[in-house]
């Protein structure tokens, strides 16, 4: 090939403008050392973009207020999609042997309900292997509430996830008798996941980066458990903690996150309960170990500061102010007879009254 490539370089001086860009809108780093990726990649999206040179293309992205759909564009050529059923299998491991077991025997006697959330799905191989280990772990699923959400910022792998058609790669680690048991061969080599187990999973879009959770619009609230691997090892480490934090308050108490081998951290998940089976690592959620005003106290000072204007002086209408008189006991009540958006929300949300802060 003469030394050439099939991509252009991208110029020197955009390289920190669209580090930037790249981080703040999906939360993606490319170091230097994944700077021929970088060039790849971008070369092969601006073409989806209407152009022929990568430089101009990305002074327009930089320059530019792209819409949701051209970063979903974007996001779909930068993120990685590689994956297959049970992957990294000493995971699956633990969520059936240690981790399921006992929710399912607590939630048996309390109501037969379960949450959980594969972040950043791919084309679907991880949450239909955790519906298929709930299928092998529960007689009576037809007697369950059971909520898989799976989410991905591309997506091109949603929309394949949702068909649940597989080739061959998709299987190199699975059991032999895996493919037989749970799919039927379509179109050659290629196989279609069983229906039921394919209606157990709900496909959706998210930005773990931009997006909000947990949120009962997007349905990132009180999970059990919470599968996000190889996805926080391309966040810059500002970025990880927030989406660690994040995780946190999506999970009810007790509830674990997984994350990949490379992925664990003291730091980053300093908040959990670190859970140690032989040679792997979980995170589990206990109040008593972190307390909730802390948590409160970090979102506040981190997440809504930032972006909140300076205080002001707020008029209500008497049935504002009735409406929401109810919510307030004696003890909480602040001093100043007027309080801040701000202010309302953490003295709402310490009550308990998510939806109104």
């Amino acid at each position: 090939m003469n030394g050439k490539t099939d991509y252009q370089s991208i110029p020197n001086a955009l390289l920190p403008g669209l580090s930037e860009y790249l981080t703040a809108e999906i939360g993606l780093h490319f170091s230097n050392r994944n700077r021929n990726e970088l060039h790849q990649k971008m070369t092969a999206a601006m073409k989806d973009f209407g152009f022929e040179d990568v430089g101009e293309f990305i002074e327009w992205l930089l320059s530019s207020s792209p819409t949701q759909k051209q970063i979903e564009i974007l996001a779909s050529h930068l993120t990685v999609g590689e994956t297959y059923f049970f992957r990294e299998k000493r995971a699956f491991e633990i969520l059936e042997q240690s981790v399921l077991p006992g929710l399912i025997d607590a939630r048996r006697r309390t109501g037969k309900r379960l949450r959980l959330w594969s972040a950043g799905c791919s084309t679907g191989e991880e949450p239909y292997s955790i519906a298929i280990l709930l299928n092998k772990l529960i007689p009576d699923l037809r007697d369950w509430n059971i909520t898989i959400l799976a989410t991905d910022i591309n997506t091109a792998a949603l929309r394949k996830a949702d068909e649940g058609i597989y080739s061959d790669w998709s299987f190199r680690d699975a059991p032999p008798f895996f493919k037989d048991k749970y799919f039927e061969r379509v179109n050659g080599n290629r196989y279609l996941l069983l229906s039921d187990i394919r209606k157990m999973v709900t496909f959706s879009y998210l930005n773990l980066s931009q997006d909000v959770y947990p949120a009962l619009q997007t349905n990132t609230n009180a999970m059990d458990v919470i599968f996000c691997r190889n996805v926080l090892m391309y966040f810059t480490s500002e970025h990880v903690k927030r989406a660690a934090e994040r995780f946190y308050r999506t999970l009810v108490d007790g509830g674990c996150l997984i994350v990949s081998p490379v992925e664990t951290s003291q730091i980053h998940y300093a908040s959990f309960a670190t859970v140690r089976i032989q040679d792997s690592t979980f995170y589990k959620k206990d109040t008593r170990k972190t307390k909730p005003e802390r948590l409160i106290a970090k979102y506040v000072e981190k997440e809504i500061l930032p972006y909140s204007f300076p205080p002001q002086k707020v008029k209500r209408t008497k049935s504002e102010k009735t409406s929401h008189a109810a919510l307030y006991s004696a003890s909480i009540k602040p001093k100043q007879s007027v309080l801040t958006p701000l202010e309302e929300a953490v003295v709402l949300y310490r009550k308990g009254f998510y939806r109104e802060a």
